[in-house]
């Protein structure tokens, strides 16, 4: 099968695939969830075009391997919004239409530039399409008002009109879609690829390294509690020591700027964000993975977490949360609202070696049952050919 995927992605992990010497930007938009799903394809022998866009173009640039094709379009740094991406769309449209013959069926990703892109071809000149939602905008709304959120939520809901067939990574989102659009959504969660998993963790000893991923400094990602509970743990005589990474996570930005105002940093390194191997490497080092997040509707850091046997704590009403953590019986859930609540649970964790232990196992056995990208590339698989037979 050949797979046309649209999408934010990062080349160089795929470079592998391309020809020596090409031009593609190596950054690209990120995208970790369309990169490992392009390496698995391409494993179990499918052949694939992504299509994507970067902020480090003004031209289009492909690249061309045996069996992975690379185009991408430029990405405006002004007036996105105000046209809700009109030109990319544009770009993007008619970058897939030069080469739809050679796609059987075409899988946007997230439901934006990407899936509108797509809809704007007449079904009759177009393979199959498969849109799969990362997010549910009004939820996203809601916890970061502003006038960007609202046009993404618009673009999203001008893409559930066209009632396009749809997977999602989780029950939990497929249920907010389902109430609104009248849309049933397949479940094909995110996954990590084999080489990424660890065995859980022979676990002897107590521990004082927790280590918590959050893309931005804000209510939904909920790491000011997380702060008060270190501190928490520090007032009970608890030597720990917190690593907190990603966006406004670093020196001097607003997560640290907010707990030194609070009189809530001591004991957190602020490390910001970091390559994908660094992350990886946190996690190697930590005892624990504490995670606040309000919501998820995924949740890629506990599958990475749970990959290398590192024991998690997270909300118990965290969106998909406590589905991934196997209602908790993959990982600890308790109250990520009370600091008080949150320190129990690390606590325990770090303070109980057998239970941690077993924490561990049973969190890798469920994320590689569950959550390895031959599975999840099967999903996907099995989605695409639904919507080719229509």
């Amino acid at each position: 099968m050949h797979v046309g995927l649209l999408g934010p992605i990062t080349t160089t992990p795929l470079d592998r695939h391309l020809p020596e010497g090409h031009s593609l930007p190596p950054d690209g938009m990120g995208g970790t969830p369309i990169v490992l799903l392009t390496e698995e394809l391409l494993a179990q022998g499918h052949d694939v075009t992504v299509w994507s866009l970067s902020p480090d173009i003004t031209e289009p640039v492909r690249a061309d391997g045996p069996h992975l094709r690379m185009r991408y379009l430029p990405w405006r740094h002004q007036d996105r919004g105000k046209t809700q991406y009109r030109d990319e769309r544009r770009w993007l449209t008619r970058a897939v239409m030069a080469e739809r013959g050679d796609v059987d069926v075409l899988n946007a990703h997230w439901t934006y530039e990407y899936a509108m892109a797509c809809q704007r071809i007449p079904a009759a000149r177009r393979p199959p399409l498969l849109v799969t939602s990362h997010d549910w905008a009004p939820t996203i709304l809601r916890y970061q008002v502003d006038g960007y959120r609202l046009m993404r939520m618009v673009m999203a809901m001008r893409v559930y009109a066209r009632r396009p067939a749809l997977t999602v990574p989780s029950p939990y989102l497929a249920r907010p879609i389902r109430r609104a659009t009248g849309l049933e959504a397949t479940v094909v969660p995110n996954g990590l690829s084999e080489d990424k998993f660890a065995g859980p963790r022979r676990i002897t000893d107590v521990g004082r390294r927790i280590v918590s991923i959050a893309d931005g400094f804000g209510d939904r990602k909920n790491t000011a509690t997380l702060f008060r509970a270190i501190t928490i743990l520090r007032q009970r005589g608890l030597d720990v020591h917190l690593t907190v990474i990603g966006h406004d996570h670093g020196p001097g930005e607003p997560a640290e700027t907010w707990a030194r105002a609070n009189g809530v940093a001591d004991g957190i390194t602020f490390a910001g964000r970091q390559p994908y191997e660094r992350v990886f490497a946190a996690i190697n080092d930590a005892d624990v993975m504490a995670h606040p997040a309000r919501e998820e509707s995924f949740g890629m850091v506990l599958i990475e977490a749970m990959a290398k046997g590192l024991p998690v704590v997270a909300g118990n009403a965290s969106g998909a949360v406590p589905w991934v953590l196997d209602h908790g019986a993959a990982g600890h859930l308790v109250d990520i609202d009370d600091p008080e609540s949150m320190a129990d649970g690390i606590q325990r964790v770090l303070t109980d070696p057998a239970w941690a232990e077993e924490l561990s196992a049973a969190g890798y056995r469920h994320a590689h049952e569950h959550f390895v990208m031959p599975v999840v590339a099967a999903g996907y698989v099995e989605a695409y050919e639904h919507v080719r037979a229509g």
